[in-house]
């Protein structure tokens, strides 16, 4: 699937994961932001998240409608991490994480990224405050 210059997807999510985010709730990803460039509104929209390895729930979210020129704002999505599985890690791994827009039943746009996922021994430091996160844009 090719990105469409028509949608832009931008996300703000945390560098790396472990079970420490986990255990005091803290969000992968903090926000999703999709604006609609195209010359007609879109309709049935819905946005996937999924990640390999399963270090989330697969999650699909919902939206009605984003008219022409909005932004439509997932502030907080509930994106539910795997305990299981990071649990059990003992070193390092690393997961791709991919957001795919869809609207009407095909999809618009996507994007693939990497993701640092930290066994429970690790503490990441620092770096995964809401001002420190990365922001990833889709569709330049």
């Amino acid at each position: 699937m090719a990105e469409s210059s028509e949608i832009s997807l931008t996300c703000a999510i945390a560098g790396h994961v472990g079970m420490a985010f986990h255990q005091n709730a803290v969000p992968l990803l903090q926000e999703i932001s999709i604006k609609n460039e195209r010359d007609r509104d879109l309709v049935d929209v819905v946005v996937r998240l999924l990640s390999e390895p399963a270090v989330m729930q697969q999650a699909a979210i919902r939206i009605d409608r984003i008219p022409i020129d909005a932004t439509h704002h997932i502030r907080s999505p509930d994106v539910r991490l795997n305990p299981a599985l990071l649990r059990k890690l003992t070193e390092g791994i690393k997961a791709e994480i991919r957001i795919a827009v869809e609207a009407a039943g095909e999809e618009i746009t996507s994007k693939l990224f990497t993701l640092d996922v930290l066994p429970p021994s690790h503490w990441g430091g620092t770096g995964v405050s809401a001002g420190t996160t990365r922001r990833i844009r889709a569709a330049e």
